[in-house]
This record gives C-alpha cells, sequence and structure tokens, in this order.
C-alpha cells in the first residue's frame, strides 16, 4: 500500500506524470529493500486503486519511505499452506472441552 503526500500528488499533476507509475516506481524500490525477499518471489501490481485508510496508524510503522515523503507498506499475504494450518490452529482452539 502506498500513500502519496498531498505535495506528491500536486507536483505529479503539474508536471502532468502519471500517479500510477510513480506508485509502481515506490512498489519496486520496497520489493528492493525487502530483505526476505526470496528469489522464487515476485511483484505484480495488483491494483492502482485510490482509496482512503480510516486509520492509517494501524498499518504500523512504514517498510519504506521515500525521498519525496510517499510511505508504503508491505501486505503480506499468507501462502495457501499458512492459511490451511491456521484454520487448523484456530479450529482446536474452539474445540469445546478442550483444555487449551
Amino acid at each position: 500500500m502506498i500513500e502519496m503526500p498531498d505535495s506528491v500528488v500536486a507536483d505529479l499533476n503539474a508536471k502532468k506524470m502519471n500517479l500510477e507509475t510513480r506508485a509502481y516506481e515506490i512498489a519496486s524500490e520496497i520489493r528492493h529493500a525487502d530483505r526476505s525477499n526470496k528469489p522464487e518471489s515476485h511483484m505484480n501490481l495488483m491494483s492502482c486503486t485510490k482509496g482512503k485508510v480510516k486509520n492509517i496508524e494501524s498499518l504500523g510503522e512504514p517498510s519504506l519511505l521515500a525521498y519525496d515523503g510517499c510511505r508504503a507498506w508491505v501486505i503480506k499475504k499468507p501462502s495457501q499452506l499458512q492459511e490451511l494450518l491456521d484454520k487448523g490452529w484456530q479450529s482446536r482452539q474452539k474445540s469445546p472441552g478442550s483444555s487449551t
């Protein structure tokens, strides 16, 4: 997820530059800066939808702060295996009569 300050948006608009292009540049920067990046990982441009986050602090510290003040957070989607393991763990916790 990428946040662009109003000043950056105004500057890009004045230069008739595409906001999505800057967002993609930031996403590429963060991918290269991500130390947990694995060779088999890849980045797909999922969406360039403008939006508002009600509570941006809920995202925690940004993963990247760009030179122009843009901030980016990596939202990682768990693998299907991890989702299955998590579901299995949750169902064990909810089992009636369990001591945990």
